[in-house]
């Protein structure tokens, strides 16, 4: 009786040894990186044009696509004219883009474009009405991406498959001139969301945060104005930006700014009268500031 069962395991494992194997699921590689945390956008740019693997419905909402679809045809805008002259990359887009993420490559450029020899930084930022990216590219990749006749690919990531208007936020804070350091009326949380506060939670030194002030004497100004350096992560709205205390200095009171970036840092440069700011720091050590701008709450 033994012998015979033992026979019997050892026919079964057989005979399960010829079964076929089962065969495995076959899926579309490229349909498997659309989301669902992260929904990537593939892009091809040949011949001046731009094509996107994506669909928009009706509904303002987008579907990943086998075949392109051209540019004129959805809400992306890739800044070709910016490649052109420029070592960037420029997309906007309605639909919020996933900060520090982007790739791009051709066959004829060694480097993939996934590595710092190719990319030196990605930004991404909130306007009015859309979100930005900027990637930096190595100048050698850039030279290769230019002069190739092969097809360009890249791609980038949005959080959304439908449009989100960005939410305009007004930081506000104090900037002692004595110390040079930034209190906000403002905190941001584990998502890099502000919120406002009602008392000043955090202060910043000058430096390349998320937020920095930084007065100095520029060499192209007069004797008699500085140059307040605001630098941030976001993209600030220049006509928003306040400086003062209330209902003091008012006759000196003018100033101009100038928006400008640096690397991948957003910058708005106020020149202000010195006798302002001599006057704020007799009252108060230093003066109340305020601007605009805008981040995509999920």
């Amino acid at each position: 009786m033994k012998m015979r069962c033992l026979t019997l395991v050892a026919l079964s494992l057989v005979l399960s040894n010829c079964n076929p194997p089962e065969e495995p699921e076959i899926s579309d590689p490229a349909s498997d990186r659309w989301g669902p945390v992260n929904y990537q956008i593939n892009a091809l740019y040949e011949n001046d044009s731009t094509a996107y693997y994506v669909q928009l419905q009706t509904d303002d909402r987008l579907h990943y696509a086998v075949e392109p679809t051209p540019e004129a045809e959805l809400p992306f805008r890739f800044y070709a004219s910016t490649f052109e002259h420029y070592r960037e990359i420029i997309i906007s887009s309605p639909y919020p883009i996933r900060p520090n993420w982007f790739q791009i490559a051709s066959s004829e450029c060694l480097d993939p474009g996934n590595t710092a020899t190719g990319i030196e930084f990605t930004v991404t930022t909130a306007r009015e009405k859309d979100y930005l990216l900027i990637a930096r590219l190595d100048s050698t990749y850039w030279k290769c991406l230019q002069t190739t006749d092969q097809p360009i690919y890249f791609a980038f990531q949005i959080l959304e498959t439908y449009p989100v208007l960005p939410t305009p936020f007004y930081l506000r804070g104090f900037y002692d001139q004595q110390q040079e350091l930034i209190h906000l009326k403002a905190q941001s949380d584990t998502a890099g969301i502000w919120h406002p506060t009602y008392d000043y939670q955090v202060f910043q030194e000058p430096g390349p945060k998320d937020f920095s002030m930084r007065i100095s004497q520029h060499p192209q100004l007069g004797t008699e104005q500085s140059l307040l350096r605001i630098g941030s992560s976001m993209q600030l709205v220049p006509h928003s930006v306040w400086i003062g205390l209330a209902g003091e200095c008012l006759e000196q009171a003018d100033w101009e700014v100038h928006r400008n970036r640096l690397n991948d840092r957003f910058l708005l440069d106020v020149v202000i009268p010195d006798c302002y700011l001599d006057c704020l720091q007799e009252v108060a050590d230093g003066f109340e500031f305020e601007v605009e701008f805008f981040q995509y709450i999920p």
